[in-house]
């Protein structure tokens, strides 16, 4: 059995337990970039959780079943004393994934890395062109720094794996970003929804594709990569085509628990992490479903799920947008 299968396997086991075996942890809102899409960012620094509290909040969710955690942010490697906030997770026994944007990583954090290896590092890669990044991101040479850094993370054998998002700039000059991955020999995955910011403000700007765009964004993937779509957790009986709250949590940077990095509701502030979680299964299990969902002809075309309607329109309501899209990969199914 591969590190995958059995970790596929726990997953499943501890899903029909309600085990809290896997957790992510918004270490911080702040990040060094400024990307126009971003749905964390806080244009200011915040009064964030302290080392003590994160590793608090860890080490019980720990004790309570965890053995798999995501870092992410903002910027996790902003964070002064993410090096110890690391270490102690590690060192804990959980197997941990980190989530950069590649432009902060140097000898120092590779040294890190070295002595105690993440299951993987995960760079959002924004283009490959210093031109597109600095389109994106604000930041000029931006590309160049994150090349270097994905070149000393293969030069120490580091588990890297590269992601997209579906977004204008980056539909753009998706095959000069496929050509790129290929020649590098990376991993790489990338994400179909993109949406507004999680606290619903009306000022944020970010330039998703149209529904026709992303079917043929998808389809220029599945070409490309042989992409099998993951089915697993379709069925539920809460809504969550997922593991949220069933055995997946998310912790963001104020230490409120929330069922994923997109959605900020339900919310509970951790004070005694297992409490809180036994409380949180209850929360997430009133979250209401889309009745329109359940004899739409597209439901097994559509990317819907409680966060993105929740971003959308609202929990129990259908989102045009990704409806629409439903409708373009049902009858690109149904004309095979």
């Amino acid at each position: 059995m591969t590190y995958d299968e059995l970790r596929k396997k726990l997953v499943q086991s501890a899903t029909k337990q309600n085990i809290p075996i896997s957790g992510e942890f918004e270490l911080t809102s702040f990040c060094n970039l400024n990307c126009k899409m971003c749905f964390v960012k806080e244009l200011y620094k915040q009064k964030e959780l302290s080392t003590s509290e994160w590793i608090r909040i860890i080490k019980e969710a720990k004790e309570a079943g965890m053995l798999f955690a995501l870092f992410t942010g903002g910027e996790i490697f902003t964070r002064a004393d993410f090096q110890e906030i690391y270490e102690t997770t590690y060192d804990l026994g959980v197997k941990i994934v980190l989530f950069t944007n590649g432009t902060l990583i140097n000898e120092s954090i590779i040294k890190m890395l070295v002595r105690r290896p993440p299951d993987y590092v995960a760079i959002t890669l924004y283009g490959v062109s210093n031109e597109t990044y600095e389109k994106i991101t604000g930041k000029k040479n931006g590309f160049d720094i994150v090349f270097n850094s994905i070149r000393l993370l293969k030069e120490h054998n580091i588990k890297l794996k590269v992601r997209t998002i579906a977004i204008q700039e980056i539909y753009q000059e998706i095959n000069e970003i496929i050509r790129f991955v290929k020649e590098e020999g990376l991993d790489y995955d990338y994400s179909l929804y993109v949406g507004p910011r999680r606290d619903k403000c009306s000022d944020n700007c970010f330039s998703r594709l149209t529904p026709e765009q992303l079917t043929n964004y998808q389809k220029i993937h599945e070409q490309e990569f042989n992409v099998i779509e993951n089915v697993d957790f379709k069925d539920s009986d809460n809504g969550f085509n997922c593991v949220a709250g069933k055995s997946a949590f998310f912790v963001n940077w104020k230490g409120e628990m929330t069922p994923c990095a997109m959605l900020s509701v339900p919310s509970l502030t951790i004070k005694n992490f297992l409490e809180t979680w036994k409380e949180f299964i209850k929360k997430v299990n009133e979250v209401p479903n889309c009745n329109a969902c359940f004899d739409c002809v597209y439901k097994h075309e559509c990317i819907q799920c409680p966060a993105r309607r929740y971003l959308e329109n609202g929990f129990e309501k259908c989102s045009k947008y990704l409806k629409d899209y439903a409708k373009l990969r049902y009858y690109a199914k149904q004309n095979k």
